[in-house]
């Protein structure tokens, strides 16, 4: 059996032992706490120089930064407005190597999404089903002169196209891409041009000759009928045969001129309709001029023909 004062000397142990933990934790918080003034001094001041060099590097940021991120901002907003193109343009220009790393790593990465977004097409034209490559082709009014032998990138939306042949009807339509759209072949049969009837110089010749005689007939004939009534008012039934001559001159005239302009007319249009239909060159266009001028006692016709 232990002895009572044994016991209540180990007790007091105990109790100075812990008294003296909790002054040594006291001491320790409160040297925490009561921190010198030379080390807050000194840890404001290295804030103070983080915070000076973190504006000095933006202020001494080069212009090829400064265009390297307005082309980050630019692409995103391009692309979130559907114009790929002009986005994969942004996004090449700021992935070059004199851009901030950082900047170069999300325009790499978003122009080769945009790339695999963009749609294609490539055009097939055919013409009598023979396969042609000397047309004209625009989309969306601008020319793509390479449609026919390789894909061209566009846009998802809706294009408007145009394909013109010299010896077929001009074609247009419509055609709609989707994002991420493979290569879409468009297939053009284009419709062969009816040729252009022309019109034979001698059909131009006869036609002017018919013009002439027909203005002349005219002429002759409202002269012959005036000159007619004159002498019926002046001296019939007692005018002379030279009056009476002049009379019957002006009226076969007429009758003359009558014949051969219906005469040249239909042989004019008789060599236009028999005639085979070819594509006119400029040096087969003559001009026509005819010009009917009064004289005393009837008209005078001129007529020009220019061939060459």
């Amino acid at each position: 059996m232990r002895h009572p004062a044994l016991r209540l000397a180990r007790g007091r142990t105990t109790d100075t032992a812990v008294t003296l933990l909790c002054a040594a934790l006291l001491h320790a918080e409160g040297a925490s706490s009561a921190e010198p003034p030379s080390s807050v001094q000194q840890r404001s001041s290295v804030q103070q120089r983080s915070s000076v060099q973190q504006r000095s590097s933006v202020q001494q940021r080069s212009p090829a930064d400064g265009v390297c991120f307005d082309r980050h901002e630019i692409g995103q907003e391009l692309r979130q407005g559907g114009q790929l193109l002009e986005s994969r343009g942004a996004f090449l220009a700021c992935a070059a190597s004199s851009c901030p790393s950082a900047v170069q790593r999300d325009c790499q990465r978003w122009s080769s999404e945009v790339q695999a977004q963009l749609p294609s097409v490539i055009f097939r034209v055919s013409l009598d089903g023979k396969a042609r490559a000397d047309v004209s082709l625009s989309i969306d009014g601008v020319p793509q002169p390479d449609a026919l032998a390789q894909p061209i990138v566009l846009d998802p939306g809706v294009h408007h196209y145009r394909v013109v042949l010299a010896a077929a009807s001009p074609l247009e339509g419509e055609l709609t891409l989707q994002a991420g759209e493979p290569v879409r072949e468009v297939s053009v049969e284009l419709q062969q041009l009816e040729p252009a009837r022309h019109v034979p110089l001698l059909s131009w010749v006869l036609g002017g000759v018919g013009v002439t005689g027909t203005a002349s007939f005219i002429g002759f004939g409202l002269s012959s009928r005036s000159l007619e009534r004159k002498y019926e008012a002046s001296c019939s039934p007692l005018c002379s045969d030279r009056q009476i001559d002049r009379v019957r001159e002006r009226s076969l005239i007429a009758n003359i001129s009558l014949g051969v302009g219906l005469t040249s007319l239909a042989t004019a249009a008789a060599l236009y309709f028999l005639s085979r239909p070819e594509e006119p060159t400029e040096t087969e266009r003559p001009t026509l001029q005819l010009g009917v001028v009064p004289v005393g006692g009837g008209l005078l016709g001129n007529l020009q023909l220019r061939a060459f």
